[in-house]
């Protein structure tokens, strides 16, 4: 009974350790987040209030038409008539309720002018983010595999390509080739499937390239190692090397990176809803900027920066999960 009661204390410590060391470690992450998020909110009203006060943009005080009345009305609606850190501390507190202001060109919540184009930004960033990852792993793959080879050159050229190419000018090819001279589909707009073919090989051609790199390279290194190349000297068969030993370890590096190569491109989705005129939040968050419509400015940015800052979390918890050593500081 004694050795049973030994093993019993040893096993609860150490999970007690573990728990304790995970919840540290959360602890630690959530301070790293919150001070960076509240980094990005003093730039974000730095930079919105670096002209000076917004209401010169829309009301003109020289103006006959503009009177005193109007002028203060705004400067108590928008908090624009307290001294500057006041108005931060109003614009983060704010920001803790959930409440982004109201947009200037609207006059509607930004919260709500975010939530109605968020479904189209997650519909054409889940497509592109699907469909670059369904041609990256088996080219990847292939291209590791057939080291050397024609295949290994292509896949190469392939990743490079799509790294070279600016968004901005692949979308810009896409739509004089396959809408303008060949008629086959739509310029711009959302629609039908037809809708999604150019804004998502626009936007995914630089997770693509990423990603078959990635594949590509982390292929290599299992294949490399000792225990297939002991699977190898057993006479395992080829196909059941390359899918069953090598691949399953060679996702490892691939899926962890996975999370923030989706939230890349959702906040990477600005270009690409510009040139194709897709209303998303990368559309909604051009028209303010060229409209000088501060609130959603500040509100989409925000948003992108909450997205990225969760994802980043996620990630440091599993990494944590998969490698207890970070916990400890030895991975960083």
């Amino acid at each position: 009974m004694i050795p049973s009661a030994c093993i019993l204390r040893h096993h609860y410590e150490r999970a007690t350790n573990r728990i304790n060391d995970m919840i540290a470690f959360l602890l630690k992450r959530l301070i790293i987040l919150v001070f960076t998020f509240l980094v990005v909110s003093v730039i974000v009203f730095t930079l919105t209030r670096i002209q000076g006060d917004p209401r010169l943009l829309f009301l003109n005080p020289y103006d006959s038409m503009v009177d005193a009345g109007l002028w203060e009305e705004w400067g108590r609606k928008y908090g624009l008539d307290k001294p500057m850190p006041v108005q931060y501390f109003i614009f983060l507190g704010k920001i803790a309720r959930g409440d982004l202001d109201r947009s200037f060109r609207e006059q509607r919540p930004v919260i709500e002018l975010i939530v109605e184009k968020i479904p189209n930004t997650l519909q054409l960033g889940v497509s592109a983010f699907v469909a670059s990852n369904l041609l990256a792993i088996p080219l990847g793959v292939l291209s590791a595999v057939k080291r050397g080879s024609i295949w290994d050159y292509l896949g190469r050229g392939l990743a490079v390509l799509g790294q070279a190419m600016p968004p901005f000018w692949l979308g810009l090819m896409l739509i004089f080739v396959f809408a303008v001279l060949l008629g086959w589909l739509p310029t711009s707009r959302k629609g039908g499937l037809d809708h999604y073919v150019l804004p998502v090989i626009t936007l995914g051609s630089l997770s693509l390239a990423g990603n078959l790199r990635l594949v590509r390279s982390s292929m290599l290194d299992v294949l490399d190692s000792e225990y297939v190349k002991m699977a190898r000297a057993k006479g395992v068969a080829g196909w059941k090397i390359v899918w069953k030993h090598a691949f399953r370890n060679a996702l490892i590096t691939p899926i962890t990176h996975a999370g923030i190569l989706f939230v890349g491109l959702i906040t990477g989705s600005v270009i690409t809803e510009t040139v194709f005129a897709w209303p998303g939040m990368g559309r909604l968050a051009t028209n303010a900027v060229l409209e000088q419509d501060y609130p959603v400015v500040s509100g989409t940015i925000l948003v992108f920066t909450l997205a990225y800052i969760l994802m980043a979390l996620l990630i440091d918890v599993v990494y944590a999960i998969v490698d207890p050593r970070i916990k400890a500081g030895v991975v960083v």
